[in-house]
């Protein structure tokens, strides 16, 4: 899919022929997002998520302890 936006149907076959959908996707590395030009504009990963997570949980007060105890 290099320097192309993935459209629905490309993940997604039947994604027109059902009202409601659930999906799970087990993604085992990080993301790279990129522009339609292929250019990288930004990387997310566990660790990224991880660290937004534990800003959130800061900012509504339940600390970044509320985060680790759910990591193993």
């Amino acid at each position: 899919m290099s320097g192309r936006v993935a459209a629905r149907r490309d993940a997604h076959p039947r994604a027109d022929d059902v009202e409601e959908m659930a999906t799970l996707f087990h993604v085992t590395g990080g993301y790279t997002y990129v522009d339609p030009y292929g250019e990288a504009l930004e990387y997310e990963d566990i660790f990224t998520k991880l660290e937004h997570a534990i800003r959130h949980y800061e900012a509504i007060g339940l600390g970044k302890d509320h985060v680790r105890r759910n990591v193993r």
